[in-house]
C-alpha cells in the first residue's frame, strides 16, 4: 500500500510539472510574438528597442527552460530508450557549452577537452540534456562568479564527461540521494530553485547508454559530476552503425 502510494504521489508530481510546463507556453507564445512585432515596426526608440529586446531574450530562455521541464516529465514518466548512433563527444561539448552560457548567469564555462577526438555510442539529444541539466545544476550551487569547468577525459575503455563548481559542498550522507526521483536536500532547497527530477533523469538517461553517473563533494575540491559512457574504438564503430 506504501508503494503504490508513493507511486500515486509521484504520478501526480509528474503530471503537475507537465502541466505547468504547458500552461507557461501559451503566454509565452503571446510574449515572444508581441517583442518581434513590436521590433519589427522599426518605430522604437533606442531606449525602448533595447527593453523590447530583453524582454524577447528573457521570454525565449523561458521558452527553452519550458521546453526542457517538459522533456524531462516526459522522461520520468518512462522508461527511457536511447536511439543510438555515433556521438562525437568533442562538438557535442563545444555546442552544450555555447548554448549554456546564457543559462549560467555570471558564471564562466571552462571547457577541457584534452582527451581527443572521442566517440560513443549514444542518443544525441538525450546525452546532450543530460550534460546541459549538469551544467545547470552546477551552476545553481556554484559560488558567485566562480566558474564551471567541462572536462571529458579517457578512462578504461570509457568516456567520462565531469562538470565541476566551487559552492555548496553535498554531504556524503546525500550524494546518493540527490539522485532519486523529487529530492532536495534541506540544507539548499530553499535557496536555489528545482523540480527534483533533473539528476534522475541523468542518471536513468547514463544507465540507458550502458554508462554511469556518480558525484565527488568535499570542501576542498568542491562539487563535481561524473557521466560515464563506453567507447567505440575504431574497432567497434561499425557495430554502432
Amino acid at each position: 500500500m506504501e508503494a503504490e502510494a508513493e507511486r500515486q504521489s509521484e504520478q501526480f508530481r509528474i503530471t503537475v510539472l507537465d502541466g505547468l510546463a504547458h500552461a507557461f507556453k501559451t503566454p509565452l507564445t503571446v510574449i515572444l510574438a508581441s517583442a518581434s512585432g513590436l521590433i519589427e515596426t522599426g518605430q522604437l526608440t533606442e531606449s525602448q528597442a533595447e527593453l523590447v529586446g530583453l524582454i524577447d531574450q528573457h521570454a525565449n530562455k523561458l521558452s527553452e527552460l519550458t521546453n526542457q521541464y517538459l522533456h524531462m516529465a516526459k522522461l520520468e514518466s518512462r522508461s527511457i530508450e536511447p536511439c543510438l548512433d555515433e556521438v562525437a563527444i568533442r562538438p557535442l561539448i563545444e555546442e552544450i557549452a555555447a548554448e549554456c552560457c546564457d543559462q549560467v548567469g555570471k558564471h564562466s564555462i571552462r571547457v577541457d577537452l584534452g582527451a581527443g577526438d572521442l566517440t560513443v555510442s549514444g542518443d544525441r539529444p538525450l546525452l546532450a540534456i543530460t550534460i546541459t541539466e549538469l551544467i545547470i545544476n552546477a551552476a545553481k550551487y556554484a559560488r558567485v562568479d566562480s566558474p564551471i569547468t567541462l572536462s571529458v577525459l579517457e578512462q578504461s575503455s570509457k568516456v567520462v564527461v565531469s562538470v565541476h563548481n566551487e559552492g555548496s559542498v553535498i554531504d556524503p550522507s546525500e550524494q546518493q540521494h540527490i539522485f532519486e526521483r523529487f529530492y532536495r536536500s534541506p540544507a539548499t532547497k530553499h535557496g536555489a530553485s528545482g523540480s527534483g527530477i533533473g539528476l534522475s533523469v541523468a542518471r536513468r538517461t547514463a544507465e540507458a547508454h550502458h554508462g554511469s553517473l556518480w558525484v565527488n563533494s568535499d570542501k576542498v575540491t568542491g562539487t563535481t559530476f561524473f557521466l560515464s559512457l563506453p567507447l567505440i574504438g575504431e574497432d567497434h564503430a561499425s557495430v554502432a552503425r
